[in-house]
């Protein structure tokens, strides 16, 4: 008994220690926990990061223009080239000889056309002088006829003029005949040798084709053909289509994709931070050069344009995006992987928020201006809309984006502008001042607030 008597006492003192310290760490009824900061002015930079890889600044694929075995390789990988240089040879017995043939036939054209014109110049050599015979016989037959009138000649005399003169014009009608007859010659000849320039032309392309030249001053960096393969020609991915590359080594870019949600943020001149997996621990500095227009599907690397009907449907898309590199340590070569940071924006000395705190709420949320007065809550404030900044928007269809600031022992949803989106935070151009209170946690209850509520502020976690 006595034994129980000293225990009742000791187990009434730590019921009575265990319920004040309840007491103390429960928060009152209705209000939720929440952690808070406050507003303060940063830096902000707002970036966009990206991976691709190296590539030479200017390069050329020499694709097959013409279908023939190929003979001789001329150069190999590593080989610097000038422009003009042969780089490889395809079999040309057969081109060569359709040449030779279309040359001769080029050259028996042209000598029947020199016939031709020979035989038009002696027509109308032999039209002058049957002309003027035909002058001649009918200045005669017409005296003749004066003559005969006056009993002067005999008609035998008479039918010779008469015979003479029609002569005369029947041998000019053959030799108007002849000149149309050299001149028709003469058409079919000139036509025949243009027939005959347009098919040599293209034989001769067909031959030059045979010979393949560098088009450009640069570094061979692969060569995809072997001597005895065949070369073909409009057939992109068959084997024979893609002979070799050249790159100018001299100066390297990279290209990047950049998906369509963020492509928008990007303009040519835009400071860009790379880091090149082949050399760990390394930063280098480049900037935009080139943005691109053409969407390329983000499985497949095909552009839209490739797509059976120009869409990839619920593909991902995205664009490539061209960085110009500063000075590189010797080794760094073409298809090296890079990952890229692109500087879109920054902003000095602007008041900021953690990313976690805005959310989303309904306007009529922000737009209430009472609530009812609860016991011992204290003055109550609910911050009213501000108008957004032209062309900035701070509203959407789900409703109007804020942040919740703690006011009086309540969190007050006020909307809020953004602007420029840092790493982890966002600049605010309206709706908070720097030193305000505002809830950053935790996440349940920045999901359950509501303007109004009541809160008890506990402290944040240590970071990590």
């Amino acid at each position: 008994m006595r034994q129980t008597r000293k225990i009742l006492p000791g187990l009434g003192i730590g019921l009575l220690v265990a319920a004040v310290l309840t007491a103390s760490l429960w928060p009152q009824r209705g209000e939720v926990p929440v952690e808070v900061a406050r507003v303060q002015r940063e830096n902000l930079v707002s970036t966009v990061r990206a991976t691709g890889e190296i590539l030479p600044a200017s390069y050329t694929n020499v694709l097959g223009q013409g279908y023939g075995r190929i003979t001789r390789i001329l150069v190999h990988e590593g080989e610097f080239v000038d422009t003009g240089q042969v780089l490889l040879e395809l079999d040309s017995v057969q081109a060569a000889a359709t040449v030779h043939a279309d040359q001769a036939a080029l050259a028996s054209a042209q000598a029947g056309l020199v016939a031709a014109q020979a035989a038009v110049a002696g027509a109308q050599a032999a039209i002058t002088q049957d002309e003027a015979a035909v002058r001649k016989a009918q200045f005669d037959w017409e005296q003749g006829q004066k003559l005969y009138q006056a009993q002067v000649i005999p008609q035998v005399q008479f039918e010779t003029y008469r015979s003479a003169y029609q002569g005369a014009q029947a041998a000019l009608d053959g030799a108007r005949a002849q000149l149309a007859a050299a001149r028709s010659r003469q058409m079919r000849s000139s036509r025949s040798i243009l027939q005959l320039e347009a098919a040599l032309a293209y034989d001769q392309d067909r031959l030059n084709k045979t010979v393949y030249r560098a088009p450009i001053p640069g570094t061979v960096t692969n060569i995809a053909v072997r001597v005895g393969e065949d070369v073909i020609a409009g057939v992109p991915e068959s084997t024979g289509a893609y002979l070799m590359t050249i790159a100018n080594m001299t100066k390297l870019r990279a290209q990047v994709q950049v998906g369509e949600t963020e492509i928008n943020l990007l303009r040519v001149g835009q400071p860009v931070t790379l880091e090149i997996d082949a050399f760990p621990n390394r930063t280098f500095r480049g900037q935009v050069t080139r943005v691109g227009d053409q969407a390329i599907l983000s499985a497949t690397g095909q552009t839209t344009s490739q797509v059976v009907g120009g869409g990839g449907g619920l593909q991902a898309m995205d664009y490539l995006v061209d960085i110009s590199m500063g000075d590189l340590p010797a080794g760094v070569r073409p298809g090296m992987t890079v990952s890229t940071v692109i500087q879109t924006a920054s902003r000095k000395n602007v008041v900021a928020v953690p990313f976690q705190t805005l959310v989303l709420r309904p306007k009529s949320e922000a737009g209430r201006t009472s609530l009812p007065r609860v016991a011992e809550a204290g003055p109550v404030e609910i911050a009213t809309p501000q108008q957004p900044a032209p062309g900035v928007s701070g509203t959407t269809a789900a409703g109007e984006q804020g942040v919740f600031a703690v006011r009086s022992g309540r969190a007050i949803f006020t909307p809020v502008e953004i602007g420029v989106l840092g790493e982890n935070a966002v600049e605010v151009r309206a709706g908070i001042e720097p030193g305000e209170e505002i809830v950053v946690g935790g996440y349940s209850a920045l999901d359950e607030l509501h303007s109004g509520m009541l809160v008890k502020i506990v402290p944040r976690p240590a970071p990590r």
